[in-house]
């Protein structure tokens, strides 16, 4: 299934914002940077589909999924991936979906944590893949 263009458009602009902080190894730090996927899932947030992030215990933040696989939650909350309602928002079938870059294909969580692309070269990533 395609994204939904008009989400594929509106989280490329997030992830282009100058305000945009960038966060790894979690959806969204202590210091409230966020990974790519987190942007998305703020998205679904702020359009009324699930609820408002939490800050957990160790200090970053995670939404409530209960229809999430049980090892990436942490206290019943979603830390690492789309939410299962991001991806209906958006029109996804993975939680953590592979784009198409130099060739190969990554899952876009190794580009922000592992590869080290910023949030505009994921962007520019994300509107290039015809796929997704």
């Amino acid at each position: 299934m395609p994204m939904n263009p008009k989400v594929k458009k509106q989280w490329c602009t997030e992830l282009r914002a100058p305000e945009a902080i960038q966060g790894h190894d979690v959806l969204r730090n202590e210091d409230n940077g966020q990974c790519c996927l987190d942007f998305l899932n703020q998205m679904c947030s702020d359009a009324g589909y699930q609820s408002q992030p939490t800050q957990l215990a160790g200090g970053h933040w995670g939404y409530s999924d209960v229809g999430a696989n049980p090892a990436s939650l942490e206290d019943g909350y979603q830390v690492a991936v789309l939410t299962e309602a991001t991806m209906l928002y958006a029109g996804l079938n993975y939680s953590d979906p592979e784009v198409t870059y130099k060739n190969g294909k990554y899952h876009l969580s190794y580009l922000n944590d592992i590869k080290g692309l910023t949030l505009p070269e994921i962007a520019t990533v994300i509107e290039d893949d015809d796929e997704l």
